[in-house]
């Protein structure tokens, strides 16, 4: 009796160390997705091209192939002389495309389509026309007669200002006109200004003068 109890008992224990062992490998796999991190990146500033729109369309040809690209979208076409027959780097009028939600709609104006994946398998994809083009953070370069290239920069780019602790009204006014809106806005209520022809409650007028002798001669913020 004793050793069919023992058989009995060994039997469950058998049974439970199949269940067990799962339930300690999924939470050994839990725990380690939780603590996973991604190694650091180093924070690096990066400078973006640039476009300057000084060139409409950007033509370069041969004795038998016209290129032609649209220096605002780097969309281009190339044409085959002797034929007369026009390839196009994107579908023509995607731009209007009533059909297409916007992401896709981006990915069809873009020549270029960048997909990349972290150490965690995420994938990413970049399209040109919404984050290079349409921020104007790329550049075409001209190789001589016969060649072209493209430098994108793909991404999110923040816009940074530097404005000094005192500046004049013109100046000040001048700044924020090239400023987006948002920005425009959160530099006003940052400063605050100074009149001296018009002083506030808590100006102290002789203060101002002498720490800022430009107050005398012009509204400062």
């Amino acid at each position: 009796m004793k050793e069919k109890k023992q058989n009995v008992i060994l039997s469950a224990i058998k049974r439970m160390i199949f269940p067990v062992i799962l339930v300690a490998i999924i939470v050994g796999v839990a725990i380690y997705i939780i603590n996973f991190k991604t190694p650091a990146d180093e924070d690096a500033v990066i400078e973006p091209y640039a476009y300057t729109g000084e060139e409409e369309t950007v033509t370069i040809e041969n004795d038998n192939l016209r290129l032609v690209m649209d220096a605002a979208t780097t969309q281009f076409s190339l044409e085959v002389k002797d034929s007369g027959k026009i390839w196009y780097s994107n579908p023509v009028g995607a731009a209007d495309d009533a059909m297409a939600q916007v992401e896709e709609k981006a990915k069809l104006q873009s020549p270029l389509l960048m997909s990349y994946a972290v150490v965690t398998g995420l994938e990413t994809t970049y399209n040109t026309f919404a984050y290079s083009t349409s921020n104007g953070i790329y550049e075409i370069v001209k190789e001589g007669d016969n060649s072209i290239r493209v430098n994108y920069s793909l991404g999110n780019i923040e816009k940074e200002y530097a404005i000094p602790p005192v500046i004049v009204e013109a100046d000040f006014d001048t700044l924020r006109g090239v400023m987006e809106q948002k920005d425009a806005d959160f530099v006003k209520d940052y400063y605050k200004k100074y009149d001296i022809n018009k002083p506030g409650k808590k100006d102290n007028v002789d203060v101002l003068k002498e720490k800022y002798p430009i107050y005398e001669q012009s509204v400062i913020y």
